[in-house]
C-alpha cells in the first residue's frame, strides 16, 4: 500500500507533466529542446512549479514528450544557465528561488522591496563604531579631517539567507541618532537598510547618488553573504542628500548578483 504523502506528491508531478503536455507542439519547426524549455518557464512563471520544487526527472520528460534524454538534459541545461533551475546531484532538479528586482528610476526601501516579493526580511547590525574619518570620506561628507565619524555595517537578509552587506558613514551626531533608530529595528525584528531609518529620526532624504559596478567579494565579505570566496557581486555605492545638498551618508553596498537585480526603463532622444 502506498503512503498519502507519496500519492499526493506523485499527484502534483503527474499535474505539472499533463499541464505541461497540453501545450508542446511535436509539428513546429522549432527545436524540442526550446519547447520543452520554454514549457518548463510557463509552468515556473504561472505556479505549476514553485520556488525550490522538483521538476519531473529526465526520465518522466523523456516518457511525457516522447523525446531523447539528449533533448531533456539540453533544455535543463538551457534553464540552469539562465538560472531557473538548479541541480541537487543524487535528488534532481529543482526550480531556483527569482531574483530580487529593484527599479532605478525611483530609490526603494530594502524592507518594501522585500515585502513586494512576499519575503520575509530581517538586518544584523554587524559592527557600530566612531571612527577618525579618512580623506575620502571627508571629503564626501563635506566635513574637516579633524572630525570623527560613525561607521555602520548592515547585512540584509530575505527568508534567512543574505542577500546585501551595507556598509555606511556618517557625521558623528547624525551617525549616534542612526544607531539608536538600528537598535530599535533591531528588536521589533523589522528589515531595514539605513535609508528605512530616516524616516525614524525625521530626516528627509531629497536625492541620492549612485554608481554601479561588477566586482568580486574577499573572504571576510564572502563569509557573512555565505558565498565562496572570489563571487561575482554588485557594488553600489551612494551619496545621500537633503534638499539643501547636504550629503548625509556614504554607502558602499554589496549585493549577491545570483539573488539581485537592478533594472531601467530609458527613454529614447
Amino acid at each position: 500500500m502506498f503512503k498519502a504523502g507519496y500519492l499526493d506528491k506523485r499527484e502534483n508531478i503527474n499535474h505539472v507533466e499533463r499541464g505541461l503536455k497540453r501545450m508542446i507542439d511535436h509539428t513546429t519547426p522549432t527545436p524540442l529542446y526550446k519547447q520543452l524549455k520554454g514549457k518548463i518557464i510557463a509552468a515556473i512563471e504561472n505556479g505549476q512549479l514553485k520556488p525550490d520544487e522538483r521538476i519531473p526527472s529526465e526520465r518522466e520528460l523523456c516518457n511525457t514528450y516522447n523525446v531523447s534524454r539528449i533533448t531533456v538534459r539540453q533544455a535543463i541545461a538551457e534553464a540552469e544557465k539562465e538560472g531557473l533551475v538548479y541541480k541537487i546531484h543524487g535528488k534532481g532538479t529543482f526550480v531556483k528561488q527569482p531574483k530580487i528586482e529593484q527599479g532605478l528610476v525611483k530609490l526603494t526601501s530594502f524592507s518594501k522591496t522585500l515585502l513586494a516579493k512576499g519575503l520575509k526580511g530581517s538586518t544584523k547590525m554587524i559592527a557600530s563604531d566612531i571612527v577618525p574619518v579618512n580623506f575620502q570620506v571627508a571629503n564626501l561628507l563635506d566635513i574637516n579631517l579633524s572630525e570623527q565619524v560613525v561607521n555602520i555595517v548592515l547585512l540584509g537578509s530575505a527568508n534567512d539567507e543574505p542577500m546585501v552587506y551595507y556598509d555606511s558613514y556618517f557625521t558623528y551626531d547624525l551617525g549616534i541618532e542612526m544607531i539608536k533608530a538600528a537598535e530599535k529595528n533591531i528588536k521589533l525584528d523589522k528589515a531595514f537598510s539605513t535609508y528605512d531609518l530616516y524616516q525614524d529620526i525625521n530626516i528627509m532624504v531629497d536625492s541620492v547618488s549612485q554608481t554601479f559596478e561588477a566586482i568580486n567579494c574577499n573572504k571576510d565579505i564572502a563569509r557573512l553573504l555565505k558565498v565562496p570566496g572570489g563571487t561575482a557581486l554588485l557594488l553600489v555605492t551612494s551619496i545621500f542628500y537633503t534638499r539643501d545638498k547636504r550629503p548625509l551618508e556614504f554607502k558602499t553596498a554589496m549585493y549577491r548578483a545570483d539573488k539581485y537585480r537592478f533594472h531601467i526603463t530609458r527613454s529614447i532622444v
